[in-house]
């Protein structure tokens, strides 16, 4: 039988800033929903051409609004998923 558990493993921070990102050749807006030291989670519209093929890829912020230092400008997609609200990435921060 498989264990359930939490892959986050540190406290997170609530946003709700605007951030500019590329992934791939490809340069977009979204959300920043939340982020933590060892990663974050954004939200961008669902008309957007990025789905479940992104896992896996590296996500370049290009451009954050005052989240501070724990953004970190580079990181690994480990999850997508859609909500009403719009296409989400889960992002684990590369090592620097």
């Amino acid at each position: 039988m498989g264990r359930m558990f939490d892959q986050r493993h540190s406290a997170r921070s609530e946003a709700a800033t605007p951030i500019t990102f590329r992934l791939g050749e490809r340069e977009a807006s979204g959300e920043l929903v939340n982020l933590s030291g060892t990663g974050a989670l954004f939200r961008f519209h669902p008309s957007l051409p990025f789905g479940p093929e992104a896992l896996g890829q590296t996500v370049t912020f290009t451009s954050s609004y005052d989240v501070g230092a724990l953004l970190k400008p580079q990181g690994t997609v480990v999850r997508y998923f859609e909500e009403p609200q719009g296409k989400h990435l889960a992002v684990r921060y590369l090592p620097d």
